[in-house]
């Protein structure tokens, strides 16, 4: 399989995890009240469709200036496994450091978080990994950056901006204060430099895998048990 149809269906699965994350969003009540539910499906579609096109377009003209390999798929069980550990880590780490979060809709069902996990698994992924990890890192070595050194700080670079990255929908469920912000900044970050070690040392697809897997536990889980 030539490294175009990679991105071609890459960014498929983007538009198919747009479309996937708007049950959750919808049961949050974060949709804007004057927008129809058809237009913003409709208007989501279009956005997707422009924006991963472009950035995988972007990541294929950047990546083969790197020593990456993305599409390949190494160590299923590793991801799974590392999928499944960071899961449980958040939600460990959520049991003892939450805060009430007033919501604006009705809580998500469990099926809407387990369509949730294909948007974090595909789209965060693209955006995350294959673009921006994949530019950070290329910025790095042309400023003669040794490769281990680049390979980490552009890891932990991008694990900040996925943090960062949840930051809007949160402000739309509870005030932004120092505590909330640490505490997403932390929660999301472990397991995005675990997702980004992956990438560069197994492929996207298994960087794919283990934000799913976590994904999974971490949406599906707590509406299942009402532990958290």
């Amino acid at each position: 399989m030539t490294d175009k149809i990679h991105y071609f269906i890459l960014g498929v699965c983007c538009i198919i995890g747009t479309l996937s994350v708007i049950p959750y969003i919808y049961f949050l009540g974060v949709i804007p009240p004057q927008i129809s539910l058809e237009y913003y499906i409709f208007l989501s579609i279009s956005q997707s469709t422009l924006l991963y096109f472009l950035i995988l377009g972007m990541s294929a003209y950047l990546i083969p200036k790197t020593d990456l390999k993305p599409f390949h798929l190494k160590g299923v069980l590793l991801s799974v496994s590392i999928g499944i550990i960071a899961g449980i880590l958040v939600l460990f780490l959520n049991k003892f450091w939450s805060y009430p979060v007033p919501h604006l809709g009705t809580a998500p069902p469990a099926w809407a978080g387990a369509l949730a996990s294909l948007y974090g698994a595909f789209n965060e992924e693209v955006s995350l990994r294959l673009f921006l990890f994949s530019a950070m890192y290329l910025l790095l070595q042309k400023i003669k950056i040794a490769k281990g050194a680049a390979l980490w700080i552009a890891n932990i670079l991008v694990a900040i901006a996925f943090g960062m990255g949840h930051l809007p929908l949160a402000s739309q469920l509870s005030p932004l204060s120092r505590e909330v912000v640490t505490r997403i900044l932390v929660l999301n970050g472990i397991p995005g430099l675990a997702f980004g070690w992956l990438y560069w040392s197994r492929g996207i697809y298994s960087a794919i895998l283990a934000h799913f897997t976590a994904d999974i536990l971490l949406h599906v889980l707590p509406p299942l048990f009402h532990f958290l």
